[in-house]
């Protein structure tokens, strides 16, 4: 009797410290790890499904702002069985984030289970597809608009090579999109790269390759319904004054925030605010 209960405990023991590790692999990746490599899978075995739910960043930018954890974030809760990979430039095989820097956003979305960053190498992204000969020859340095250029380019090639959906860091996910090839439109007669999906080695992304070269801010008395919507695009481009989310405003982005990416709206608006409401010194009387 005394065998069996050593033996037990002994396995209650060893359960606990493994699940107790698991927690803290997952809590803590933000520090020491990434959640893309947390995955046996590897990078193709997250994306070889055609299912993936696609961001990227290109800038050297490492905490993403709240807008952009609020698209990641509201992307996950609406597609919950589906990977959400957040490409960056800045990350690496080696990358690694020391537990003295603060990453609020960048925790938040670690966190999530369906949420994995990854690091974006464009050379070797763009093998095998129309743009390996433009980005071996061209001089990033030079180029004005690179951040945008390579953003485009990285894109199409990621959903040509493996399919699923792209979004820019700027787009709210409301609802499923029910189609597996498809664009966005932009007018009557344009169609917008911000958000597109398509199955895997879609012809119509090879021959974009090979020819490759505001009222959201403002106070609403009622949210407007957007059953007909499957996202918004809030189009930072055309933010140009750089306004930003403030808690308390009753602004249709504020609202939007609430109720796509309430994570978000908690940890980097209201916390935020009160952050700043409780630095020393300061009188909330």
């Amino acid at each position: 009797m005394l065998k069996e209960l050593h033996l037990s405990l002994s396995l209650v023991l060893v359960f606990t410290c493994g699940l107790l590790y698991q927690l803290t692999l997952r809590s803590n990746c933000f520090f020491a790890c990434l959640p893309f490599f947390t995955s046996p899978q590897g990078p193709e075995g997250l994306l070889h499904n055609g299912r993936s739910i696609v961001f990227i960043e290109t800038s050297e930018r490492m905490e993403p702002p709240p807008l952009v954890s609020c698209a990641v974030e509201s992307a996950s809760k609406i597609y919950p069985e589906r990977p959400v990979i957040f490409f960056m430039k800045r990350l690496s095989n080696t990358t690694q984030l020391t537990s003295n820097v603060s990453y609020p956003a960048f925790s938040l979305l670690s966190a999530i289970d369906n949420v994995f960053f990854a690091p974006l190498d464009m050379k070797k992204l763009f093998e095998d597809t129309p743009l390996f000969s433009w980005y071996t020859k061209v001089n990033s340095s030079t180029e004005k608009h690179w951040l945008h250029v390579s953003s485009d380019a990285s894109r199409l090639a990621i959903i040509w090579k493996y399919g699923g959906i792209y979004m820019d860091t700027d787009v709210i996910s409301i609802r499923p999109i029910p189609e597996e090839n498809f664009l966005a439109a932009q007018g009557t007669r344009y169609s917008s790269n911000g958000v597109f999906g398509f199955l895997p080695h879609h012809p119509f992304l090879w021959a974009c390759m090979e020819n490759f070269w505001r009222r959201y801010y403002q106070v609403w008395d009622s949210e407007p319904i957007f059953n007909g919507s499957y996202a918004l695009h809030l189009w930072n481009y055309m933010n140009k004054e750089g306004r930003t989310v403030v808690r308390g405003s009753n602004t249709l982005v504020e609202n939007l925030y609430r109720k796509h990416c309430p994570k978000t709206y908690r940890a980097l608006i209201q916390g935020a605010e009160g952050a700043v409401s409780r630095e020393p010194g300061t009188d909330n009387r």
